[in-house]
């Protein structure tokens, strides 16, 4: 395993020990409700085909971009698939602990909870879709 395995791994060990001690309970005022889930899930797609747009004909991005990998640098701006598929996943591993300690203790659920793993699981469709859109822009599989 290269360093960016190790890197992507130890943040997701850091997002789950967080989520650990983040408090539990609805912030929102007035509480979110299921539809908020559903426009989290559809917008994040589409917007990530608008941005992914307009960084495909920015001439400070790089010539190729290459497909989503745990081995490759996600903080190279120029390759911005990298950076929101690490988002993505550290998203739903947020999103996952929450449940799991709603699950493990007697707190009640509340749809808020899901959030993180919305934005985790919207973004990450958003990047499938934009590795389809713009296949033309990312390296040819190999």
């Amino acid at each position: 395993m290269n360093g960016w395995v190790w890197f992507r791994l130890v943040a997701i060990g850091l997002v789950i020990t967080a989520g650990c001690f983040v408090p539990l309970g609805p912030r929102a005022a007035p509480p979110l409700d299921w539809n908020v889930l559903g426009i989290i899930l559809v917008f994040c797609p589409i917007a990530m085909v608008i941005v992914f747009g307009i960084q495909r004909v920015n001439p400070r991005s790089a010539k190729v971009w290459h497909r989503p990998s745990w081995a490759t640098n996600p903080f190279n701006f120029r390759d911005p698939v990298q950076f929101f598929h690490l988002g993505a996943i550290l998203s739903i591993a947020q999103g996952f602990i929450i449940v799991v300690r709603i699950a493990l203790t007697s707190f009640p659920f509340y749809v808020e909870a899901l959030v993180p793993f919305a934005m985790g699981l919207g973004v990450l469709v958003g990047v499938k879709v934009v590795v389809a859109v713009f296949s033309s822009k990312f390296e040819p599989n190999t």
